[in-house]
């Protein structure tokens, strides 16, 4: 693992107030253990089966969010990946 600052000035941030543009590079955040953020660099994201909001890989552009999860480990046993993504998407309910 290695230590990185944030965005570089050619990343673009997308703020809370900000709606994605199709084309763009976004800078996402996902809060881990070290355990997993090595195993998610050798073998990519995998859906949880089950979490908080349900299934899925959950990122969030608020680096300091990020930073406070998971809730269950102590703040010093936490690391942060960010991952860029290149295309927008949305999350779609189904109320039952």
């Amino acid at each position: 693992m290695w230590a990185e600052n944030d965005l570089h000035p050619g990343v673009p941030c997308l703020q809370s107030y900000s709606e994605p543009t199709d084309g763009k590079v976004y800078g996402m955040y996902h809060g881990t253990s070290p355990q997993s953020a090595e195993q998610i660099m050798k073998t990519g994201f995998k859906q949880s089966a089950s979490s908080m909001l349900g299934r899925g890989v959950y990122l969030s552009r608020d680096l300091n969010k990020a930073s406070r999860y998971p809730l269950e480990l102590p703040e010093h046993q936490r690391v942060v990946i960010r991952k860029l993504l290149s295309q927008t998407s949305c999350v779609i309910s189904k109320l039952q």
